[in-house]
């Protein structure tokens, strides 16, 4: 929905150039501030004539003068390990870059040029510093390495200011008037000045100063589009043209440069209703809580940006890679006991890891890649055939363990990224609703919702504020995303159709999911974080189901349809090259999910040790069973959980799964092998008619 162009006109217009510079992007006179919301906030302040770089505690207290010099200093930024600070100064009598510690020691000029430089950002690696500079005339966007050892590189050709980077350093956002308005655009940060940029603004207001909010997935903006200058908060895809919400409103006075905490909660800003510039900060969501933080009359503190305190958070690190696949299939068995198998990223070296009698299912690697945890029947008890949730170590050296030990049917398990709980799906309280447990198995699994509808397959947001999840609460199944404690769900599809089975992209800026919206065929979808942005990345007239990103985010496996049976694909996470890995005609094969690899990329048949984190359950706990699974050696005898049908794939049990009362019963075998039954039929339909069967182990 953006507008895309591509431009190599070589001239900034000149009244452009003097137009922005009224509207508050003087390189003389902006400044600016950079914080943390737990350690400190580096800001200027016009204190007795002279702009110095102070810091100040995050609740206002303890502020320090860090230049203290007899020039001009502004502009400053944190490092995103709060240990340097760059900003702008006058003191060598032209406008340059500095650099300093974060206790003002140490100052030193990083660029040496007769232009003007402004606006100094740190990359989320910390290795280069993206600026505005007239160098070349006209105001650009600049990038140069953070020790200064490298010449400045232009990445605009018609006007850039205020450039903010995306959290992966791919993009940078800036504003800009390339099409004659003051506008917020996106463009490549490597590509250099012929990069394509994506117009995000379409207002006739001036839109100004854009932030990029942590996951990545929006953009807070500065804007007098409805008279006032107000901060509004957009989709970082989408732009204005998607949702767009408006956090500040009050005629009396500007609202200024926001910047997002590290952590995504919070919008600091600059606000004049006391007369005078303070810096203030509100909650992201809704522009609640609005609260003073400079509070010093008649001394201006402007501009904030955020970020860490020294030795409060390092660099982000990058991307896991990607390494293992974990899949169920029903091969090497006999159709009604699906095992959980693992290979290669490309689909090579499938071994078998779970190796039992009964069935095993729906693997979810742990954030570290060291630990699965599924779902399996193999303690089932006779007349009772129920699903548990089990965890073992990647190396299954030992056996697994049982994590949850109810009647009622447990599924579905994801684990929270700091490898601490595991939500998942059960019907023990005679409902389909999502619960979350410890992942060593002490105290008592908690409840997450509550609603007389199916609630189903939660997974956990990347930073663990979130869990998404599938719901019929309105009838059919859609996306919610909730807080992680249960609170403020929200339908993210609202759409007719059925939409089911969410997978969060690894920056946490996109969810996959399953649905049939198009044409009444599954498909793998991908959308915004916050919804919108709906985008068909299959778009294969079979039907594909189960999304999961790769640790790296580049590709997602899918379970498709289209060899006749499902086996397990994988494609790029834009949908093309689409590639069948594992390639078993005769079996049914499903639930893939993928490792994440801190490390060298390992071998399917040499999986890696499992690591000494959060212990696994051991013994009887108050209030909380856990056992040891049985041996994969033994026998049959006494396993007697019956299931008479294979047993296809997933495919969302919202959609299509049929209903039966006291469901976690031995009724669960019956409509499994009636579902079966079903998709046998639709086969001997054709392809055209398997668009309505179920697919859950």
């Amino acid at each position: 929905m953006s507008h895309k162009v591509r431009r190599t006109i070589p001239l900034f217009p000149a009244f452009i150039t003097l137009l922005l510079g009224v509207v508050g992007c003087s390189l003389a006179t902006t400044p600016e501030a950079s914080a943390t919301s737990s350690g400190k906030i580096v800001f200027d302040a016009r204190d007795n004539g002279d702009k110095e770089i102070f810091v100040m505690n995050g609740d206002g207290t303890g502020r320090t003068n860090l230049t203290n010099s007899p020039g001009q200093d502004f502009n400053p930024s944190l490092s995103p390990n709060g240990e340097k600070i760059t900003f702008v100064s006058y003191r060598d009598g032209n406008q340059e870059i500095y650099m300093m510690n974060a206790d003002g020691s140490e100052q030193t000029m990083l660029t040496d040029n007769p232009a003007l430089e402004q606006s100094p950002t740190w990359s989320p690696d910390g290795t280069q510093i993206a600026f505005s500079s007239n160098r070349d005339w006209g105001i650009e966007i600049y990038t140069v390495s953070a020790d200064g050892s490298d010449t400045p590189k232009r990445l605009t050709n018609e006007g850039g200011y205020t450039p903010s980077w995306s959290p992966d350093g791919t993009k940078i956002a800036f504003r800009s008037a390339l099409d004659g308005n003051a506008e917020i655009y996106v463009m490549d940060s490597q590509e250099g000045d012929n990069a394509e940029t994506t117009r995000l603004t379409h207002d006739l207001g001036l839109d100004l100063s854009p932030s990029w909010s942590p996951n990545g997935g929006e953009i807070a903006f500065e804007s007098n589009r409805d008279g006032n200058n107000e901060v509004y908060v957009m989709d970082a895809e989408e732009g204005d043209l998607g949702p767009l919400k408006q956090l500040t409103n009050n005629n009396g006075s500007w609202h200024r440069v926001p910047a997002w905490s590290p952590d995504g909660t919070k919008i600091a800003y600059t606000d004049s209703v006391e007369g005078y510039w303070d810096i203030y900060s509100m909650d992201a969501s809704n522009g609640s809580n609005k609260t003073n933080l400079t509070n010093t009359p008649y001394v201006n503190d402007a501009d904030a940006s955020w970020g860490p305190e020294s030795g409060e958070e390092d660099p982000p690190s990058p991307l896991p890679l990607n390494g293992l696949i974990a899949f169920a299939t029903t091969r090497d068995t006999r159709p009604d006991n699906p095992e959980v198998y693992l290979m290669d990223a490309d689909g090579a070296n499938q071994t078998n890891w779970t190796n039992h009698p009964s069935a095993d299912m729906e693997p979810a690697w742990s954030p570290d890649g060291q630990m699965i945890a599924f779902k399996s029947y193999r303690d089932s008890t006779v007349g009772v055939t129920n699903a548990d949730i089990y965890v073992s170590g990647a190396d299954n050296a030992e056996e697994p363990i049982r994590l949850t030990d109810d009647p009622a049917w447990d599924s579905h398990p994801a684990w929270s990224p700091d490898r601490e709980k595991i939500a998942f799906t059960s019907e023990r309280d005679g409902n389909r609703e999502i619960y979350v447990l410890n992942a060593d198995a002490s105290g008592t699994p908690i409840r997450l919702t509550d609603d007389p509808a199916t609630d189903e397959d939660p997974i956990w947001s990347p930073d663990g504020t979130k869990i998404a999840f599938t719901s019929k609460r309105n009838g059919n199944a859609e996306i919610y995303v909730m807080d992680s404690d249960g609170n403020n769900p929200t339908n993210l599809t609202d759409n007719s159709a059925d939409d089911a089975e969410p997978d969060w992209s690894p920056d946490g800026t996109k969810i996959a999911f399953t649905s049939n919206r198009d044409d009444g065929n599954f498909e793998i979808y991908a959308m915004n974080a916050t919804g919108g942005g709906e985008e068909n990345v299959t778009d294969h007239t079979a039907p594909d189901v189960e999304a999961a990103w790769s640790p790296d985010g580049k590709r997602i496996a899918f379970v498709s349809f289209r060899p006749g049976n499902p086996d397990v694909f994988a494609m790029n996470s834009d949908g093309t090259d689409q590639v069948n890995l594992s390639e078993s005609p005769l079996s049914w094969d499903g639930n893939p999910d993928w490792q994440p690899v801190f490390g060298e990329t390992p071998d399917a048949t040499d999986p890696p040790a499992a690591s000494s984190g959060p212990s696994l359950p051991t013994r009887s706990r108050s209030g909380f069973t856990t056992q040891r699974a049985e041996p994969r050696s033994r026998s049959r005898s006494g396993f007697t959980t019956k299931k008479t049908e294979p047993l296809p794939p997933r495919r969302p049990s919202s959609v299509a799964r049929p209903e039966k009362p006291n469901e976690g019963s031995s009724a669960v075998s019956d409509s499994m092998a009636r579902a079966m039954e079903e998709a046998r039929k639709e086969e001997k339909r054709g392809p055209a008619h398997r668009k309505t069967v179920s697919h859950r182990f």
